[in-house]
């Protein structure tokens, strides 16, 4: 706001400086960037506060001398002669505004399984993609179509900031079969296991703790019975809902070879140059390749103004590095710091996604030139996944049973 409104750098010097800027700061006269030199002081002022300044001066027998003029209405009274310089500016200034109505990057936050090129390609496909109008961001619209189509996927958010478009996701390892909530549903087991707590807040429970439940068992129905002095009277549906934990067994297994091929690189390293302009690549420079086996790596550099102002505009790397295969051997010890590792990660990765640890019964043992990890990890997780109830199906179930009204009327 400074530099719009314009400010000034000037120098006080004289008899007694100090005082001067004593009496600034007692009137409420903002100065900032206060350094002393060899005359007295610099410092930078408002315009409207440097009028202001004159009684000062005369008080305390300094003298005050502009040494800049700062900001953008000097600027302009600068260069007022020079027409088509602002009619320039007007244009690049609309340009921009035009720019940042469109989206011109995606970003992808939280995917460990699913790869950034095959989401983008999955977002695209869906009409959402780069250049894509920022109103046609439908962040709902695509959560939930996601949720659909993935069914590994917890859960997805949308959100735009300036010309970016950052998808949140986060992967679990229950698969959810997404029913409408506006569905009847119960809630089945998706995995076999040992009902450690539930709590229900929609439907019918039909397992309690201790339960050994299988694949497919229903957890919670979306059976709701209507029954007057324990007479079945009615049957009605809803979309169950429920935290439902049991104790369950991940059999693990990891083998590895202790001979393997390494891959080499030798340093050699070949670079090509290109810039993509509203999705058009257009490639500068591309070296002649001369390597025999080499790994392409391609760098994408979105320009942008700030943080979130992202530009239609990349400037692209492309480096070819030269690499060789070299036979090497693991000794014992290395392997089994590498399945380690692995073993160690994966746990992480099921802690990360609210799965907790019981037991950890994975034994690493060495057996025809290979190490191999194998054994049972038994946790306590969330399990059960939506199933849609077909109505017309299961009211006729409960058709023998249900006494009304008029039956008993009749009777």
């Amino acid at each position: 706001m400074k530099f719009i409104r314009g400010y000034l750098l000037v120098q006080v010097s004289g008899f007694s400086p100090e005082r001067f800027l004593n009496l600034c700061a007692n009137k409420g006269i903002l100065v900032w960037n206060l350094q002393k030199n060899k005359g007295g002081y610099i410092f930078n002022i408002s315009v409207s506060g440097y009028r202001l300044l004159k009684p000062f001066v005369k008080k305390t027998g300094t003298k005050i001398k502009i040494l800049d003029k700062i900001g953008l209405p000097f600027f302009f009274y600068k260069y007022r002669k020079r027409k088509l310089f602002f009619l320039g500016i007007g244009i690049f200034a609309s340009f921009l505004y035009i720019l940042s109505l469109f989206i011109w990057k995606i970003e992808i936050v939280g995917n460990y399984s699913y790869t950034k090129e095959m989401l983008t390609k999955y977002l695209s496909t869906n009409s959402y993609s780069v250049g894509m109008w920022k109103n046609n961001v439908i962040g709902s619209e695509i959560e939930q179509k996601m949720m659909m189509d993935f069914q590994d996927i917890a859960w997805v958010s949308v959100e735009v900031k300036g010309t970016r478009m950052i998808l949140n996701m986060q992967e679990t390892l229950e698969r959810h079969q997404f029913v409408s909530e506006d569905l009847p549903a119960d809630i089945v087991a998706d995995k076999e296991g040992i009902i450690t707590s539930i709590v229900t807040r929609r439907g019918m429970p039909q397992v309690v703790q201790g339960d050994v439940v299988k694949e497919g068992d229903i957890l919670v129905s979306g059976d709701i019975l209507i029954k007057m002095e324990e007479v079945l009277r009615d049957v009605e549906f809803t979309h169950s809902d429920a935290d439902i934990y049991a104790k369950t067994i991940y059999d693990y297994n990891k083998v590895l070879s202790l001979d393997y091929r390494e891959k080499v690189f030798t340093g050699k390293v070949s670079k090509g140059y290109a810039f993509s302009l509203f999705n058009n690549k257009v490639t500068m420079y591309h070296p002649k390749i001369k390597f025999d086996k080499y790994d392409k790596i391609v760098k994408n550099d979105t320009v942008r103004i700030g943080k979130d102002f992202y530009l239609p505009f990349d400037r692209v790397t492309m480096e070819y590095r030269e690499y060789y295969y070299e036979d090497r051997q693991y000794s014992v010890e290395e392997a089994t710091e590498i399945l380690k590792s692995k073993l160690q990660k994966f746990i992480k990765e099921l802690e990360e996604k609210g799965v907790q640890i019981l037991e950890n019964n994975v034994k690493i043992v060495e057996e025809n030139n290979t190490v191999e990890s194998t054994g049972r990890i038994i946790v306590i997780e969330r399990i059960g996944v939506d199933a849609p109830i077909n109505t017309i199906e299961r009211r006729l179930k409960y058709e023998d049973e249900i006494i009304r009204e008029d039956d008993t009327n009749t009777q």
